[in-house]
């Protein structure tokens, strides 16, 4: 999978002069360019890491780091500042509310590669479990797959789950993540009922979930039909009775939440790609996001 940075930076130029040279260099780039923006860009998807400029339109990225560092979900994202601000104290400033790194401009390009290279490095060695769920994370999965290789009767699917940042706006992050962690449940609990030695379950992204199972003989379709009762039955006692009953005679409607699930068997990854099993995946999911 391709860490992910967040450039929050005003200079629309510079910003995306940054998305354009780390794009080539094969990371996925996000930019923005309001520290409001960030906080929320990154409580809903977390990035691997963030290049931030202190000088915003809005709050400062001062406090845009004190807030990152305040939340559990991003409390661990490297954070480097990139800024015009120089000065010791600035710099102890900032590297006090928990950065990593402290760049002032102008800058070498080469040289910010070098550092971000080594903030995800250093943050590799975090703890490898999803911080909500308990579930295995991205790297575990990955370590996972490469003893599959000589397996067979397994397959692969990935679960989308959409509209979880709409739940918390309504019902609040507790709830939210109290339904992540009943999804996971429930997909532990699938993923028992069909018992193979490959059986595995990861937790990789917010909102992003991976099984291994038996395979079978309907391309998944069976998997996915379980996955749809089993999450509705789920996802559903999380919204309350008078809210779904209002929605249901035309009052005001609740948060949806759409899943969304891609199956692939090793056999199903086109010949010399098997490295790329979860790109494979991750394309056939965008696929499925271009049918309304």
């Amino acid at each position: 999978m391709q860490d992910r940075i967040l450039i929050v930076e005003d200079d629309l130029e510079l910003a995306e002069m940054l998305k354009l040279y780390f794009g080539q260099r094969g990371y996925e780039v996000d930019t923005v360019a309001f520290g409001e923006d960030a906080v929320a860009q990154a409580s809903t998807a977390a990035p691997d890491v963030v290049i931030l400029d202190i000088f915003l339109p809005d709050i400062d990225g001062y406090e845009v780091c004190r807030r990152l560092r305040s939340q559990p979900r991003t409390s661990q994202i490297p954070i480097l500042f990139l800024t015009g601000k120089r000065g010791r104290d600035a710099k102890i400033a900032g590297l006090e509310l928990g950065a990593v790194d402290y760049i002032t401009k102008p800058f070498d390009l080469p040289e910010l590669a070098l550092r971000v290279e080594n903030a995800l490095r250093r943050a590799g060695f975090r703890p490898l479990d999803h911080p909500v769920s308990g579930l295995p994370g991205g790297k575990l999965l990955q370590e996972h797959l490469a003893t599959l290789r000589a397996q067979s009767g397994w397959c692969l699917t990935r679960l989308d789950v959409e509209g979880l940042a709409e739940v918390a706006d309504v019902y609040g992050f507790v709830v939210r993540d109290d339904m992540l962690r009943a999804i996971a449940l429930a997909l532990q609990e699938i993923t028992a009922e069909r018992a193979h030695p490959a059986s595995f379950v990861a937790h990789v992204d917010p909102f992003t979930f991976f099984m291994i199972v038996m395979d079978d003989a309907h391309g998944g379709a069976e998997l996915r039909a379980r996955l749809a009762d089993k999450l509705r039955a789920t996802i559903t006692p999380f919204y309350p009775h008078k809210n779904l009953a209002m929605s249901q005679v035309g009052g005001p409607g609740v948060p949806t939440t759409s899943l969304y699930a891609v199956t692939l068997a090793p056999a199903d990854v086109p010949a010399g790609q098997w490295n790329e099993l979860l790109q494979c995946v991750y394309q056939a999911r965008q696929l499925i996001a271009t049918v309304p």
